[in-house]
């Protein structure tokens, strides 16, 4: 009886032995498990942070070429390992029907200079498919370039970069350790970097091409001002020369009449020459500073259209109001200003019938602004004039508008009292002062 009662004891304890430890393996497990999702978690968080900054990066550009030098340090940064990895950001361009390496990272050998048809290299055969491609080794591609040309054989990931329904670039990234293995979670985040990528590349190009129509208005305007101006003063001169010269022999008394006037005309096309070059490429500006060019523009102007002239600086460093220039400018921003006032100094000759003009730097309302202010006493603007004006974009108003909104500032148009005179307002968050 003691023997049984024994044996039974055993086998149950035998048992519990057994489910104690089927209980710690399954709470092993369950820690590592635990553990394996926390870690997958942090890995989870600490990539999308990554992904987080190098958008915010690229984003932050509207040089293409900067913006392209940012997509691939971020594609590299998203991957881990940086410094193991040899990045190439590509573009298609469709008329030749290449895809052109454009930026690159960690290559040996620059890569600046290739180019790859449809499925050649790793680049090449994602533009030919259309898809991530992930190889554990570069020479396993169907078209793998020859190793003189690219040193760098080990796995590789690449990703297409789509913009409206079509390939327009390719990013990939090869690795000099031969052990490592993409997954497919690499190319999940890389396919997730490539669509922010599509619009940052998408908005650096629109850039582009609105600074290059800024250059063709610029340029259309000055042709335009230099046949009003200066082309038609140059026809009088020949014409007051040519009669001069008939003078010479008919009549000489009148003959220095004719100098003087053609002396005048001279001078008059020398005074607009100076005025259009002025604007071309203002000197002071690089020289003297944006103070020194608005003065002069100003009263330039007022010289050549007989018009009444206030320029003024509303900039103080301390209580007592001692007057000093406004705060550092980018040199962006006194670009912006400077054109600006050449514009709306146009607007007011052709549109205003204006009598007197004020420009004004105020930087006491606010002292993280700077506002500059075009004021008038012309024929104004009604309420619903200036609103559609500000949304056609007329007068000039759109280029004012790009220049100022990329500097992250403001303008507006209003009318004075009744109807009469014009007030332009430019904003601009000034960068911090050194006191």
């Amino acid at each position: 009886m003691t023997n049984q009662y024994n044996s039974d004891l055993e086998s149950q304890l035998a048992k519990l032995k057994h489910l104690l430890k089927e209980a710690q393996d399954e709470n092993t497990r369950l820690a590592e498990t635990n553990q394996r999702e926390i870690e997958l978690h942090k890995k989870e968080v600490a990539q999308r942070e990554a992904l987080e900054n190098v958008v915010a990066q690229i984003s932050s550009e509207l040089d293409l070429d900067k913006v392209l030098e940012s997509i691939i340090a971020g594609a590299v940064t998203l991957m881990g390992q940086p410094t193991q990895l040899v990045g190439v950001v590509s573009l298609v361009n469709e008329q030749d029907d290449r895809i052109f390496v454009r930026a690159e990272i960690g290559a040996k050998e620059s890569w600046m200079s290739y180019s790859f048809t449809r499925g050649e290299g790793l680049t090449g055969l994602v533009w030919e498919r259309g898809e991530p491609i992930i190889t554990d080794s570069y020479d396993k591609l169907p078209r793998a370039l020859a190793p003189e040309l690219i040193s760098s054989r080990g796995p590789g990931i690449g990703v297409p970069i789509f913009w409206q329904g079509k390939i327009i670039g390719v990013f990939s990234v090869i690795s000099l350790n031969f052990q490592r293995r993409f997954t497919q979670t690499n190319a999940n985040l890389m396919t997730l970097f490539a669509r922010h990528a599509a619009i940052a590349i998408a908005n650096a190009r629109l850039y582009a091409q609105s600074q290059e129509l800024a250059i063709i208005e610029e340029r259309n305007r000055l042709a335009r001002e230099l046949h009003d101006s200066v082309t038609q003063l140059l026809y009088s001169m020949t014409l007051t020369s040519r009669a001069a010269k008939n003078f010479l022999a008919k009549k000489p008394e009148r003959v220095v009449a004719q100098l003087e006037s053609l002396e005048e005309l001279s001078r008059q096309a020398l005074a607009e020459m100076r005025a259009l070059l002025l604007q071309l490429h203002p000197r002071e500006l690089e020289d003297e500073g944006l103070l020194t060019a608005l003065r002069r523009l100003l009263s330039e102007i007022g010289n050549r259209h007989n018009l009444i002239t206030k320029f003024e600086v509303e900039c103080y460093q301390s209580e007592e109001k001692e007057r000093i220039v406004p705060p550092a400018l980018t040199p962006k921003q006194e670009q912006a200003i400077y054109r600006i006032a050449q514009e709306g100094l146009a607007n007011i000759i052709k549109h205003s019938h204006a009598t007197r003009v004020e420009m004004v730097l105020d930087c006491t309302t606010r002292p993280d602004t700077l506002y500059f202010k075009l004021r008038d006493n012309g024929v104004g603007l009604s309420g619903a004039d200036s609103s559609n004006l500000l949304a056609s974009g007329g007068l000039g108003l759109r280029g004012m508008r790009e220049r100022v909104q990329q500097l992250d500032g403001e303008l507006e148009l209003t009318t004075g009292p009744e109807g009469h005179g014009t007030l332009l307002i430019i904003t601009l968050p000034l960068i911090a002062r050194k006191h």
